[in-house]
């Protein structure tokens, strides 16, 4: 594992197997990686595998908590760390990968410790590697495809932060853009955005990490920790009116702020944004349409994940991107029974999105879209076997702090946002 001379790269096969390494200094990585700022420290493993399958890679491999490690993969010549992939982290005691593969090509894994942490690289390590032929296809069986088309607005010289971006239900609608200090909306086909903050004389105190559409009635979330304020709602027509209600009362007070709300129709559902570990993450139910305001919202149940944002649904489950573990979580409506779907994408503990698609109308999702503030889409499916499958979908820079993803389920389209030249990212 020292360096890439014959016999001293390690081969890899499928499965579980302990590395042993010998290696003495840092050949490859000399250069940094694109996944962490943070030095090298200490020798490079150098280890490969050649690919049997057209598919995907999934590997893992164990590490101590509180230290970072990198793992490098180049499809380029041994020595030549072209980055197919790049993965860090500091918490976990795994870290975990992916990448698309295709039969007989021979891809190189660069491993290494960093200064971040007091643990050096362990020796021995154990390494996980299986090959996986994905259950689905971007673009076949009604998923939505990696077609992107960057799409011009209004707002391409003004400066705010995102943290979401909503679709209406209709496909020739609008997408609403903002954050705590923002709110806007914009034609699906890009174009003039008009400026909803100050339509509804919205205030800071109106406005947060979410808006929510149900039909013709729009709401802004407020990341305050009362139980009053929480959620407006700024238009029950559509917007062809706008108005600013203060929509719900919440009792007992939620544990945390939301950041994330989703509606099946009937009822608006809220998931707090908890952190503390001893504290229980918590779904709310507020009545859509309500004939007086303010509603009275009801505590339907909750989970023990932590940092979860993004929430969607269909009629059996709820879905939520939780950071802690770098989990997407799927949720009993009834029992609130808990299943890890993925570990394997990168999540962000601000915010991150997710949606559920039901290819084949039963009324469950099929496949889920998730991002997590990286300018990049992915997809879950197989969520009914015993190792749903994730995969990347769409890569639209690499830029950090971009949250929103929007979901048009009638013409199957995603909508991503690109917050240095404030364009809509179309992805279909």
């Amino acid at each position: 594992g020292d360096t890439c001379a014959p016999g001293d790269v390690i081969v890899l096969t499928t499965g579980t197997q302990t590395i042993n390494w010998v290696a003495s200094r840092n050949d490859y990585l000399t250069a940094g990686v694109s996944c962490t700022s943070t030095s090298i420290d200490g020798p490079d493993v150098v280890m490969q595998y050649t690919a049997t399958v057209d598919g995907f890679v999934s590997w893992e491999m164990t590490k101590p908590a509180s230290t970072r490690y990198v793992v490098v993969v180049s499809d380029a010549p041994c020595g030549t760390t072209a980055e197919l992939s790049c993965v860090t982290d500091f918490s976990p005691t795994v870290l975990r990968g992916q990448f698309p593969v295709t039969t007989g090509t021979t891809y190189t894994f660069y491993v290494a410790d960093t200064t971040s942490g007091t643990m050096p690289l362990v020796n021995p390590f154990d390494f996980t590697l299986n090959e996986v032929v994905p259950p689905c296809a971007p673009g076949s069986g009604g998923m939505v495809g990696t077609t992107v088309t960057r799409l011009s607005t209004s707002l391409s010289g003004t400066s705010f932060s995102e943290y979401y971006l909503v679709a209406d239900d209709s496909p020739t609608g609008y997408l609403y853009v903002g954050g705590s200090s923002n709110t806007y909306r914009i034609p699906k086909v890009g174009g003039m955005a008009e400026d909803i903050e100050a339509l509804a004389s919205l205030t800071f105190s109106e406005q947060g990490y979410e808006l929510a559409v149900a039909g013709s009635e729009v709401f802004t979330v407020d990341s305050t920790s009362s139980s009053t304020g929480r959620l407006y709602r700024i238009t029950s027509d559509g917007g062809a009116t706008w108005t600013r209600q203060d929509y719900a009362t919440f009792s007992p007070t939620p544990s945390d702020d939301f950041r994330s709300a989703v509606s099946d129709g009937t009822d608006l559902y809220l998931i707090t944004h908890e952190f503390t570990t001893t504290v229980s993450t918590e779904i709310w139910r507020v009545p859509l349409a309500a004939p007086s305001v303010p509603a009275t919202a009801t505590l339907v149940g909750s989970i023990p994940h932590r940092y979860c944002t993004g929430l969607a649904l269909d009629t059996r489950y709820f879905y939520t991107a939780c950071q802690t573990g770098d989990e997407v979580v799927r949720v009993d409506r009834t029992t609130f029974a808990t299943e890890v779907m993925s570990g394997l994408i990168d999540l962000s503990s601000t915010r991150n999105a997710v949606h559920a698609h039901d290819l084949d109308t039963d009324g469950v999702a099929d496949v889920l879209y998730v991002n997590s503030a990286t300018e990049a889409a992915h997809f879950i499916c197989g969520l009914d076997t015993a190792a749903p499958f994730t995969g990347p979908l769409v890569s639209w820079g690499g830029s950090t702090s971009n949250y929103g993803l929007a979901f048009d389920a009638a013409s199957a389209t995603l909508y991503g946002w690109d917050d240095d030249t404030r364009e809509i990212i179309q992805i279909r």
